[in-house]
């Protein structure tokens, strides 16, 4: 019976393994605006389980040749799962789409580097325009894991 028992825990193991190199090192959330005018707050969710790793930020972008180009002034606040809320100005920084109208451009910029998410749950950030744009589809962040 010991045996028995020991032959299906190596053999979940086995099956089990590959698996473990599909994590993926970053994560996305992504939520989609009006590309008319975007003037409505967007807020986006994202878990976290890992207290201690260290992490960089990236705000994501997705916007067409509607966009002008040039800064666009956001207020960024997110709320931690012991609902600390920490609210922000921050500047985006895109260059105008060149390619044809149904085409789109998703640009990332660095929003925190070296950031440690401290509380185990769901973190949200909202992301909101200090002026209406247009032409910006979908706003949201990646976290990938520091070098």
């Amino acid at each position: 019976m010991k045996g028995a028992k020991r032959i299906l825990r190596a053999g979940l193991l086995l099956a089990l393994l590959p698996a473990a190199g599909c994590l993926s090192p970053h994560r996305s959330a992504v939520a989609d605006v009006d590309p008319l005018g975007w003037r409505e707050a967007a807020e986006v969710r994202f878990p976290n389980a890992d207290t201690l790793a260290v992490c960089d930020l990236w705000l994501v972008v997705r916007y067409d040749a509607a966009f002008a180009g040039g800064p666009v002034d956001l207020e960024v606040t997110t709320v931690a799962p012991d609902s600390l809320r920490a609210t922000e100005p921050f500047t985006l920084r895109l260059a105008p789409s060149r390619g044809p109208s149904p085409l789109l451009c998703d640009t990332a910029v660095l929003y925190r580097r070296r950031a440690v998410l401290r509380c185990a749950g769901d973190y949200r950030m909202t992301i909101r325009p200090c002026r209406p744009v247009r032409g910006i589809e979908a706003v949201g962040v990646t976290i990938e894991k520091s070098i």
